[in-house]
């Protein structure tokens, strides 16, 4: 149970001057309004501390989302330095950029391939992310002697 704290008590005291908590109550409703208030309390702080986690795991998946794309990066960099590439076959063929402009090989800029090379990277980091999550549940279903995820996590 949770004790009452001088901040708590002055929070009442506040109370009773503006009126909230009538001073000639007797003391069982007085404990009885007291013990709502520190519940209400309770509740906000638990809510705030459910926030900062949820921020927190966010704030975890943003790094390792951001880990993912520089190793697709360094993978992609690395093939391309090994790369011997018949650009002949590909000057006429356009691709995507990520504003859904199309551009021929010929034609695009450093800043398209380099914007294109991006889009790509991050594509495949999260498709590594979620076949990593497929994994995990695949784990957690022969973990749980299950045939799916519902019954494994119920």
């Amino acid at each position: 149970m949770e004790t009452v704290s001088t901040t708590d008590l002055a929070e009442v005291e506040k109370m009773i001057e503006a009126g909230v908590l009538d001073p000639c109550a007797t003391r069982s409703a007085l404990e009885l309004m007291a013990g709502r208030y520190l519940a209400e309390e309770v509740r906000k702080r638990e809510r705030r501390s459910a926030r900062a986690d949820e921020t927190t795991a966010t704030a975890r998946r943003e790094r390792a989302s951001r880990a993912v794309i520089e190793r697709a990066s360094l993978i992609a960099t690395a093939i391309a330095e090994k790369a011997t590439t018949n650009w002949a076959d590909l000057l006429h063929a356009t691709f995507a950029l990520p504003s859904g402009e199309r551009v021929t090989w010929a034609a695009a800029t450093i800043e398209q391939h380099e914007a294109r090379a991006t889009s790509l990277e991050v594509m495949a980091a999260g498709d590594l992310q979620t076949a990593a999550l497929h994994r995990e549940a695949v784990s957690t279903i022969r973990g749980a002697h299950t045939h799916n995820l519902a019954d494994a996590v119920s």
